[in-house]
């Protein structure tokens, strides 16, 4: 009863989310839902922050002490900035910002409360996380072939969101259930996690983001490599080689595929021309924003302009129409609304789970060590080069399972390595790869 708890808890905030993005974004083309102060998808993740804040609020226990800590840190460091954008007539704009700050936070100390309470298999984690980016995949492949949904960059023309609206946070977000996807195929060989490991590829493919392309091509053999010891084992050697020819084969079709279509859109080329060149991929966003940096008070150096204030003046900087403009890194949209302390409270939160993840060697269990530091390494990686990642609750929220079970996998000390042989079982005398409940 306990671990369909959990089974249903996970369904409905990773796969029912994204069926949500998926019908939000259909109402907001169809009906002009978009134009709304609040779409139909963040009032739904509004109820889920405030049912995860109240409950999180009643988690005093030692071992989620640490965890609703941080989450307080986290919102007193971008507290400073909050207030200063509200005087400044930010409104709901701010309000909207910093609630996708703080959306992944909390659900961290959701999940950990919901995981203490109740118990939970990894594995488990890491089924929701892969039907989450097959879901999305099959819609986007799905709406093309039918030709319903938009362009991913539409004033170009150019690749397929389908009916997602956010293609930067859809897309990082696909990469991240890529990597749960593709570990549960290596250590299971099983063709429900092949299907769903090639509609994820296929649908970051189509969606044509820079993260997506890439990520569709490296993730799948960052995490093969990590069951590289596995692979060796001769009993397994022809499944394991058949598995490989196809991987390979599939990627090389596939790279080939994304070649043509690159070359075949001038702004898809230029895209993939300037980042091979080695430019940034928001260098001009930024240029706008340090442009306006400059010449701000230095106290809003400390604690930041608002939200809201900030994305006016790059917008103004850039010379631009609209009224707001992000700069869509991380880092400096931080910097920019919240100062200092806010850039230092937020990245210290998730640098705090790196130190997390290499304590875990500690438990003989480096197959876990090693895919948690790709997911979350992955994640901070796309926050400091293209944005999209700790303000947005898609991304966001894809990571907050995998972070409260790092977290309390420590401190109950009941994991096993996610390498390991999913029919193997656990060495003799060690536990499985759950977390007990507790009381």
């Amino acid at each position: 009863m306990r671990a369909r708890t959990v089974t249903a808890v996970l369904a409905a905030l990773l796969p029912g989310l994204i069926v949500v993005d998926f019908v939000n974004g259909a109402l907001g083309q169809s009906l002009g839902l978009d134009k709304l102060p609040a779409s139909p998808g963040e009032l739904v993740r509004g109820v889920v922050f405030a049912i995860a804040l109240a409950l999180a609020f009643a988690s005093w226990q030692r071992e989620l002490r640490p965890m609703l800590l941080g989450f307080l840190a986290v919102a007193l460091t971008l507290g400073p900035g909050f207030l200063r954008g509200l005087t400044s007539g930010g409104g709901l704009g701010e309000f909207d910002r910093m609630f996708k700050l703080l959306y992944g936070p909390v659900l961290v100390v959701f999940y950990a409360r919901l995981f203490r309470r109740h118990g939970v298999e990894l594995n488990t984690i890491l089924q929701a996380e892969a039907v989450m980016g097959a879901i999305a995949g099959a819609s986007i492949v799905m709406l093309q072939a039918v030709g319903v949904g938009r362009a991913t960059y539409g004033q170009y023309s150019s690749a397929f969101a389908g009916l997602f609206i956010a293609q930067n946070d859809i897309g990082l977000t696909m990469s991240l259930t890529l990597f749960a996807a593709t570990d549960r195929l290596a250590s299971t060989r099983r063709l429900v996690w092949v299907l769903c490991c090639g509609l994820i590829m296929v649908g970051m493919l189509v969606l044509g983001t820079r993260t997506g392309t890439l990520g569709a091509l490296a993730v799948p053999m960052a995490v093969f490599w990590l069951h590289r010891r596995e692979f060796a084992m001769r009993s397994r050697l022809p499944a394991v080689i058949a598995m490989l020819l196809v991987l390979v084969g599939g990627l090389a079709l596939a790279a080939m595929r994304q070649y043509q279509v690159i070359t075949s859109e001038g702004y898809q080329e230029r895209k993939y021309t300037s980042l091979f060149e080695g430019e940034m991929p928001r260098a001009v966003l930024l240029a706008g924003a340090l442009k306006y940096v400059v010449t701000r008070p230095r106290s809003a150096d400390v604690i930041g302009d608002g939200t809201v204030k900030f994305q006016q003046a790059v917008a103004r900087a850039l010379g631009m129409q609209q009224t707001r403009k992000e700069v869509e890194l991380d880092w400096m949209d931080l910097f920019g609304g919240y100062g200092v302390i806010g850039l230092v409270g937020v990245y210290f939160y998730y640098l705090v789970f790196f130190w997390r993840c290499f304590r875990l060697r500690r438990m003989r269990v480096r197959g876990a060590m090693q895919l948690f530091l790709l997911m979350l390494g992955f994640f901070v990686l796309h926050a400091t080069m293209a944005g999209h990642a700790m303000g947005s609750p898609l991304a966001a929220g894809a990571m907050a399972p995998v972070l409260a079970f790092l977290w309390l996998a420590l401190t109950s000390e009941r994991l096993v390595s996610v390498a390991a042989p999913a029919d193997a079982g656990p060495p003799a005398g060690e536990p499985d790869d759950l977390l007990s409940p507790v009381g």
